[in-house]
């Protein structure tokens, strides 16, 4: 450990303009074992992708000297099967990251206590999540506790299909006030609520092939009731059946 972290001092001290850091941890750290580059100033880093292999560890994100208002894209992945995670310190970390652009986080454990925190981010355009509930008391996701007014592209998805999950995307759209354009869902039992597509009235494109929408719904889109200005539209239609692709132009030749 000594040999990696004198290596990671040295290569960093000799960067000082690096602009992207991407680091994985594939072992847990003792709390007594001091971390790579603590000392390090990476004060032009615009791009840092973390992923924690055994867990997520909180004084670790504290104590390394990133610029997190300083990021642009920021990557945090969580593959932990032996430790719960605590979100509320990984909301910590997006509270500082005010001139975010693009987030891509996945969370791969169950989640501790349900947040109360929310976390603006005023300037993201792009988000991913992913989650995987390991148990079917999670239900938490994590655009319940953020405001996005700028964001324009949403990609959710999961790994645990044995319940459904409501992820709240209308109440996450009318808090935040964005316009968003393309949402994707990935991943079975996920619901969408025609409260969530009332909400979703400037989408363009729509991507969630594992979904099934009632008649009813289907109806109202077929309309332009709900998501009057879509363009393109992929869905579930039947069980065991290919997902539907609809692409509409406004003016299309005859």
């Amino acid at each position: 450990m000594d040999n990696v972290e004198s290596f990671l001092q040295m290569s960093l001290h000799s960067l000082p303009q690096l602009k992207r850091l991407d680091l994985s941890f594939n072992k847990l750290f003792s709390h007594d074992m001091s971390f790579p580059f603590s000392s390090c100033r990476i004060d032009h880093l615009r791009i840092f992708k973390i992923n924690f292999v055994y867990g997520f560890h909180e004084r670790f994100m504290r104590d390394i000297p990133i610029p997190w208002g300083n990021l642009t894209y920021l990557h945090i992945s969580f593959h932990s099967n032996f430790q719960i995670i605590s979100i509320p310190s990984a909301l910590e970390v997006l509270k500082k990251c005010t001139n975010l652009r693009m987030c891509l986080i996945e969370i791969a454990a169950s989640v501790e206590t349900f947040p109360t925190m929310i976390v603006e981010l005023p300037h993201l355009s792009a988000l991913t999540v992913f989650h995987s509930q390991l148990d079917k008391t999670c239900r938490y996701s994590l655009i319940e506790s953020l405001v996005t007014p700028a964001l324009k592209d949403l990609v959710l998805s999961r790994s645990n299909n044995m319940f459904e999950f409501h992820p709240n995307i209308g109440s996450f759209v009318r808090r935040s006030g964005c316009q968003l354009d393309s949402l994707t869902i990935r991943g079975s039992g996920f619901t969408l609520t025609d409260d969530d597509l009332e909400a979703l009235s400037s989408i363009h494109t729509l991507k969630v092939p594992k979904i099934r929408l009632s008649p009813s719904t289907l109806r109202k889109i077929d309309e332009g009731i709900l998501l009057p200005n879509i363009e393109r539209f992929e869905h579930l239609i039947g069980p065991g059946k290919l997902s539907k692709f609809l692409t509409i132009h406004d003016s299309m030749p005859v």
